[in-house]
């Protein structure tokens, strides 16, 4: 499995957002933009239904960073972070996080590959064997 981490980042006038970044291949090295990354409102591993806003492939190197990002661009906090899975699934995606607390399985949805809906994937329910079926003949 691949990596992801969720960053709050501050801006210097104060205002924050989350960064969800996730890998999706292993990186050349720390400059390698090999991060489907995300901004939203919300802790993505926490909330059942959230929007979220494709922005730039980030590097590699914001898996382990945290702190000043200079250039007047505010700094970075990690919030969360473990191993994921990620599949593209016809416009959307569906990924898994795998934290010290848990499992997320979240899937996404696009009509312009810019903004998304994720939300956690309802399980199928199967019938039981033997019970709700007709027998044929």
């Amino acid at each position: 499995m691949l990596r992801f981490v969720v960053l709050r980042h501050t801006a210097p006038d104060g205002a924050w957002h989350f960064d969800w970044m996730i890998e999706t291949r292993p990186s050349a090295g720390p400059d390698d933009r090999t991060l489907l990354t995300f901004r939203t409102a919300v802790l993505p591993t926490e909330a059942p239904a959230f929007e979220a806003e494709r922005i730039g492939d980030h590097r590699a190197r914001y898996l382990d960073f945290q702190g000043d990002l200079g250039g007047l661009r505010g700094h970075v906090e990690r919030i969360a972070a473990g191993r994921a899975d990620l599949r593209r699934r016809g416009g959307g995606l569906v990924i898994r996080c795998l934290t010290d607390g848990g499992q997320v399985d979240l899937a996404g949805v696009s009509t312009d590959g810019v903004h998304f809906h994720f939300s956690r994937p309802t399980p199928h329910r199967q019938e039981p064997r033997g019970r709700g079926r007709r027998r044929c003949g």
